[in-house]
């Protein structure tokens, strides 16, 4: 959800940009993406959540996800 809604108001952007505008969300405490607030933190490489395992999310995976969430505001 985070990712979709970044999405819809920057449509163009790529996975780094999306990537960090998540990560300026949560350390200014916005959250005007995590609306929710699930995200614990995230640096360059990994993202957590409080429902993920000790690993987190690497940005491939991040990626990965981006890709189908696009597809899915294409159709």
């Amino acid at each position: 959800m985070i990712q979709h809604r970044i999405l819809t108001v920057y449509p163009q952007a790529k996975a780094r940009e999306v990537w960090n505008l998540i990560r300026e969300d949560v350390r200014e405490e916005r959250y005007q993406f995590d609306v929710d607030v699930i995200i614990d933190g995230i640096d360059n490489e990994r993202l957590h959540t409080s429902k993920d395992t000790a690993d987190g999310m690497s940005f491939k995976r991040f990626q990965n996800m981006l890709s189908e969430v696009r597809k899915g505001i294409r159709e």
